[in-house]
């Protein structure tokens, strides 16, 4: 068992564990609830982990844009722990999120961004997914603001003297401005 992912904004513990034995993959990869009590916070104020389970249970390798396989799902609803156990996508090519990637990389995400948009575009599916809410509902937006706010002071520290004075404003705005722009942002077409 190796633990991956640490440090890249993964509200979740995830390991990769190597398996033996026949007719089971060489390894998979394993998602479990974080252990940071602000981070299990928020996710259970935004639904974040039962949103994620119930993609892979129910939409999972039926999307356009296919995910890893997951091989099995659980959560909890009254304590909100889950876990997942999903291909191990590892041997595939990640590109370096800095330095980016090639016009034909860019063209190959497009396209695959696209034919997954098209096939959710105004979809009636949504209507058999009480799960998936809408960016606008409650309580999105204020969880939304209230740890924009609590973040902001942080970033200013670290990185306020390298922002320009109107970027810095828009941050001093943004809290106010979020349910605006989440009704904006979920307005149809879906």
């Amino acid at each position: 068992i190796e633990q991956i992912g640490v440090g890249v904004g993964i509200l979740g513990r995830v390991y990769r564990v190597h398996l033996d034995g026949t007719g089971v993959p060489a390894s998979v990869v394993v998602k479990l609830p974080t252990l940071d009590k602000k981070g299990v916070a928020l996710c259970e104020d935004l639904d974040f982990y039962l949103r994620e389970v119930r993609f892979y249970e129910r939409i999972g390798l039926a999307n356009p844009l296919r995910p890893a396989r997951p091989y099995f799902t659980a959560f909890d609803p009254a304590t909100h722990e889950f876990i997942l156990v999903l291909e191990d996508l590892g041997r595939l090519r990640v590109d370096d999120q800095i330095v980016g990637c090639s016009v034909a990389d860019a063209e190959v995400v497009v396209d695959a961004i696209a034919g997954h948009h098209g096939y959710w575009w105004e979809s009636r599916r949504f209507a058999s997914m009480p799960w998936l809410k809408s960016h606008n509902t409650p309580p999105y937006p204020a969880v939304v603001a209230a740890n924009f706010e609590a973040s902001w002071p942080v970033v200013l520290e670290r990185f306020g003297d390298e922002m320009s004075a109107d970027l810095r404003a828009f941050g001093e705005r943004f809290p106010s401005m979020v349910g605006w722009y989440a009704t904006d942002f979920t307005r149809p077409p879906c």
